[in-house]
């Protein structure tokens, strides 16, 4: 029944939630595989383990499973976050350099009538 739980555990864990550039997380996905490994050594070397030693060691794996999906979730909303306030800034951005692009206009034309208006009056 343990050896059940731990093969729906190993199997559900999904890796492509999981950020591989991110060494937080890096470092949770090789404790993981490391208690993984760790239970899976049990399993085949001791067929007289405990039950409350192997629960624990599946407790424990729970604990971590959950973490990184927290931590994966957290970085996930704050990714999207940045993306929109990326957004907004590069709209800000487009509005400035068209009303800088407008002001050069009229900067330019009101320079040509001073430079004009003294030949003009010649």
């Amino acid at each position: 029944m343990i050896r059940r739980i731990y093969l729906i555990l190993k199997t559900s864990m999904p890796s492509s939630s999981i950020e591989d550039s991110d060494p937080i997380l890096e470092e949770c996905k090789l404790d993981l595989q490391e208690i993984s490994q760790k239970a899976k050594q049990k399993f085949e070397s001791c067929s007289e383990a405990s039950v409350v030693h192997v629960a624990r060691q599946v407790d424990e794996f729970v604990d971590k499973f959950i973490s990184i999906e927290t931590a994966a979730s957290s970085q996930n909303a704050q990714i999207n976050r940045m993306r929109n306030e990326l957004d907004e800034l590069h709209k800000h951005l487009d509005s400035l350099e068209g009303e800088k692009a407008a002001l050069n206009i009229e900067d330019s034309s009101k320079m040509s009538k001073i430079l004009i208006e003294p030949l003009r009056s010649c």
